[in-house]
């Protein structure tokens, strides 16, 4: 039964596709399931299946499985028309392919907008390699939520959407099993701004979409902050199944949507899915606006922290682990929620008894207090729709990676280590 819906598309590969005037929204999910995520492929297809295309709204994909071919198809509602059918070289290059797959978007379903879903594993802003170099929690965890999910699979199955692959260099996405291939840091960036500046006249894509694990995290959102307005992810590991497609292409198919309102739909269907199933999952929208201002912000926090460890370094360290220690911290435990960070060094910071006894300058405590007030208004400002399970409601929807025992190398290869004062933090407080 699983192959039905791709034997389907394979028996319409002759059906055209249809060069109708500009679209109000075209969308395009990415879909890369040489990996051990398939059989939800087809599923997910499935229910895409059931809303399909119109006139206003776009529904394309494009679906790589194992073998040298991967198929483009516009979905129209019970109907998979094959519009392309292309090669997959051996020796890939992810953001290069990526690349070819919104052009075909752009020359054959232009629209006013454009929504971009990864469709993958995801591991967050660090290296996803499985080998003894990598903490021991990564593979102990994995195998234990696969276990607590009550899920029927088999010993080195994944229940979710987080990879195991043992792949080097940067973070990545659309991770192919076959060709030993993903998608990494810098091609991401590079991907997106080359899509923006020749396919889309200097525009940006009102939305991209990780539907993949962990990924709702401050670093990945200030990646992609320049060529994309909104960017929906989850900060937990995200159950195998992904998105709830029906019910959410069902809603963007009626049109009339832009980058905001399609992010809010993707968080309300999904929670309405899991809520019922669930106690853990999170995930939302955000507004890549401001994205520059908690930049900032989080300099600012960074410099007085860095100020009160030189003034009190042992007083300061204690502080801040223990807010570390309390705030929300998710599977992978270098992953913390933003909001529960800055929420807890505030609460501490300003406790009557640590007023005296911290011994750092009180106009250096109010600043920082002041910058952590502007920081957690900053990300509900900019966190336009979050949705958590129970055991996770301290999540607002933004994560940054705080590690407590050892910086990950792959970390300091990134935009946002680069380039903002977090890592000096990072490197007072851990081992580099």
């Amino acid at each position: 039964m699983k192959r039905i819906v791709f034997l389907l598309c394979a028996l319409l590969a002759g059906g055209s596709a249809s060069l109708s005037a500009d679209a109000e929204l075209t969308v395009l999910i990415q879909m890369q399931a040489t990996n051990n995520l398939e059989s939800f492929a087809h599923k997910n297809l499935r229910d895409i299946l059931k809303v399909g295309s119109n006139q206003k709204v776009k529904i394309l994909v494009e679906l790589h499985r194992p073998g040298d071919k991967a198929w483009r198809y516009r979905i129209d509602k019970n109907n998979c028309v094959a519009d392309e059918i292309i090669s997959r070289p051996k020796h890939a290059d992810m953001g290069e392919e990526l690349y070819d797959a919104m052009s075909w978007v752009v020359r054959k379903y232009p629209a006013k907008h454009y929504a971009l879903i990864l469709w993958n594993h995801g591991f967050g802003v660090i290296d996803p390699r499985w080998d003894a170099a990598q903490p021991y929690y990564m593979k102990q965890f994995m195998r234990q939520f696969d276990k607590t999910r009550h899920t029927s699979i088999e010993d080195e199955t994944l229940s979710t959407r987080a990879t195991k692959n043992a792949l080097s260099d940067d973070r990545g996405i659309l991770f192919d099993e076959e060709r030993r291939s993903y998608l990494d840091n810098t091609q991401l960036k590079e991907t997106l701004q080359k899509i923006s500046t020749n396919l889309l006249d200097g525009k940006k894509l009102d939305l991209l979409g990780m539907d993949a694990c962990l990924m709702g995290m401050v670093e990945v959102a200030y990646q992609v902050k320049d060529t994309v307005k909104h960017f929906v992810a989850s900060q937990e590991f995200e159950f195998a199944q992904g998105w709830s497609y029906g019910p959410l292409m069902e809603q963007v198919a009626r049109g009339n949507i832009d980058g905001n309102a399609f992010g809010k739909i993707v968080v309300d269907t999904f929670k309405k899915y899991y809520e019922t199933r669930t106690h853990y999952f999170t995930q939302s929208s955000v507004n890549l606006e401001h994205m520059n201002l908690l930049k900032d912000n989080i300099d600012a926090i960074s410099r007085d922290l860095l100020i009160c460890l030189d003034q009190q370094p042992q007083k300061m360290r204690a502080l801040i682990e223990q807010a570390r220690m309390q705030c929300l911290a998710f599977s992978m435990p270098d992953y913390v929620d933003l909001h529960s960070f800055f929420r807890e060094l505030q609460r501490l910071i300003m406790q009557p008894r640590n007023n005296s006894d911290l011994g750092i300058e009180s106009s250096v405590r109010d600043r920082l207090n002041y910058s952590l007030t502007v920081g957690m208004r900053l990300i509900k400002t900019m966190v336009t729709a979050n949705t958590t399970g129970r055991y996770l409601s301290r999540a607002q929807g933004i994560s940054i990676y705080f590690p407590q025992r050892v910086i990950d190398e792959s970390y300091v290869k990134t935009d946002f280590a680069k380039e903002s004062s977090w890592l000096d933090v990072l490197c007072r407080l851990v081992k580099p």
